[in-house]
């Protein structure tokens, strides 16, 4: 067996056992493999309460070519002094202001060196064996450039809450839904070279549109396994800023498939002939009931522009009729649903 790296680290908290305090994960040395490097970079402001935990989650995976980058946004909840403590096992760590979590994951990238590179936010977790697993899928698949798998809910304390099986991989159905885990998602440097780094003008899909870019030419899969946890707590930008998260992801699909979707020959009929319109249904939806009426007729109405089969098109016109009933409380709403029907052709 490689050596145990549990012993080494700084002990855990009082009352912390199980896994990543007590337990490590670990591969047997006998296993002739060339293990690739795996880049992982954990961005980090003021999440000194969970912090710990997911750095223990990467350094306790026993993998043997690992390089872990840790890029502090300038903390000052406790989170540098954690850090201190794990700093001899890192390959690099900076606590200093920076631009966003996206800043701080390209900082990061840029200075990592693995084939394989992936971001664990530092309220996330990683599971036993998840780097060990997708090492030994992307040697299998070594054509292949995107990789997600299954995902565990938690909450502030650990506690699992839920449970996601991801899809097999559809680039259609991407389109219709960021449907691949974040914390799940490890990525081949060579793709990053390719279609670039993430997008530091995006503030909550910046994963997604990066999912897009790389998937485009469908070498990415699906891996039938439980990788890590995903913590929802009250400070989390998901629980937060869900309208402003819906929006972006609309605006980010319809990017998409205006600058690039065109170039890959969409097939949107064999899996749903109104899938490209989910996003701005979605987005239209939740700006209505966050009372940004200008902004949710504005995504309602390029939702109805396109492509459609009649009968989906009048099960949406007549379901935005009910909206726009519920939310005018019947104030405009005649004439507003007389517009939608004219614009549905109904």
């Amino acid at each position: 067996m490689l050596r145990s790296l549990l012993g080494e680290l700084p002990p855990p908290p009082d009352g912390k056992t199980g896994w990543p305090w007590t337990e490590e994960g670990r591969i047997p040395s006998n296993e002739d493999v060339r293990w690739p490097k795996i880049s992982i970079v954990t961005p980090s402001y003021n999440q000194a309460p969970f912090l710990e935990e997911t750095i223990r989650s990467v350094l306790l995976q026993g993998y043997p070519n690992l390089e872990y980058i840790i890029i502090d946004g300038g903390s000052t909840d406790g989170s540098v002094e954690i850090i201190r403590k794990y700093e001899k096992w890192l390959a690099y760590w900076v606590s200093e202001p920076d631009q966003g979590q996206s800043n701080a994951i390209n900082k990061g990238w840029r200075r990592a060196t693995g084939e394989i590179c992936a971001w664990l936010n530092s309220d996330d977790v990683y599971l036993p064996g998840a780097l060990k697993n997708v090492a030994r899928s992307f040697i299998e698949y070594p054509e292949k450039e995107l990789l997600y798998g299954d995902l565990l809910y938690i909450d502030q304390k650990s506690t699992i809450s839920g449970y996601l099986r991801a899809p097999d991989f559809s680039l259609e159905r991407l389109v219709y839904e960021n449907y691949i885990p974040q914390p799940t998602t490890f990525l081949k440097r060579a793709a990053l070279e390719r279609v670039g780094y993430l997008n530091e003008d995006l503030h909550f899909c910046m994963d997604y549109d990066l999912w897009l870019r790389i998937a485009a030419n469908r070498r990415s899969f699906y891996l039938p396994r439980t990788l890590a946890a995903f913590r929802f707590h009250p400070q989390s930008k998901t629980t937060t800023q869900f309208v402003r998260m819906t929006v972006e992801m609309a605006d980010v699909a319809e990017r998409f498939m205006r600058e690039i979707g065109s170039e890959w020959q969409l097939d949107w009929e064999t899996v749903l002939p109104d899938l490209s319109a989910h996003p701005f249904w979605k987005a239209g939806c939740a700006l209505w009931f966050s009372g940004e009426v200008e902004q949710a007729e504005r995504y309602l109405t390029v939702a109805l522009r396109l492509p459609l089969t009649s009968s989906n098109t009048e099960v949406a016109a007549l379901s935005l009729a009910q909206i726009y009933i519920k939310c005018c409380c019947g104030m405009g709403a005649v004439d507003k649903v007389s517009s939608l029907l004219k614009l549905s052709h109904l």
